[in-house]
Order: C-alpha cells, then structure tokens, then sequence
C-alpha cells in the first residue's frame, strides 16, 4: 500500500495542472508531453498552497489528505477530455476590457495574497 501515496500525489498534480491549464486555455495548444509537463508543474505548486494551510493548521490526517488529493485527481476528469471545453471558447473570463475579465481579477487578487503570505512568513523572527 505505500505505492499508493506517491501514486495519488502525482494524479493530484496532474489533475489540478491539467483544469488549470483547461480555465486559463492554453491546452488546447500545447502537445501532450508540453501538457504533461506544464501540468505537474502548475499542479506541484497549487497542491502545495492548497495542503500548506492545512500542515500549519495541524490537521493532517489520513482521512482528510487522501480526501484533498482524490479530489485534486479528480480534477484530472476534466482534463483528460471527461468534460471537454467547447472549441473556441478561450480563456475562462476573457473579456476586451481593461482588466482582462473576472479570471484576471481573481489571479491578481490571488497573487496579492499569496505576496503578503511571503511577507509575513519573511517578516517572522526565527524561532527554534
């Protein structure tokens, strides 16, 4: 059973890379081997802002984790073609105005946040 972490961890990666490359919508664009790679990618990072918070809360726990990546690798459902994004359809959100439309709105306000978070965490005194 200890394959099985490792297992889920990278259908967890894939799943949240791959639905995020399927909102932004660049994957209809990008080859199979340049998905799989910018997939891992982007999903190594966003698992690990999503179970960050949970670590540094204390609740890790073999029920709640496995729960947090199955539902990650279920995200794959709709990468791998389970729920196709229409032809054409473009970027989540995309608009002509200004901003750019509510997706870059939201990964504005998300990268503010995510700045702060790197502030604080830089600004903490060291402790043992």
């Amino acid at each position: 059973m200890a394959w099985l972490t490792p297992v889920l961890l990278v259908l967890a990666c894939l799943g949240l890379g791959g639905l995020t490359l399927r909102l932004a919508g660049v994957a209809a664009d990008l080859d199979l081997p340049q998905r799989l790679a910018w997939a891992f990618g982007l999903g190594f990072g966003l698992l690990g802002w999503l179970l960050f918070p949970v670590g540094i809360a204390g609740f890790y726990g073999t029920v709640g984790t496995v729960f947090v990546l199955a539902l990650s690798a279920l995200c794959g459902l709709a990468w791998r073609g389970m729920a196709p994004v229409p032809a054409g359809a473009g970027a989540a959100g995309a608009d002509d105005g200004v901003w750019g439309g509510w997706l870059t709105i939201v990964l504005v306000v998300a990268l503010a946040m995510v700045m702060a978070l790197d502030l604080v965490e830089g600004l903490a005194p060291p402790t043992e």
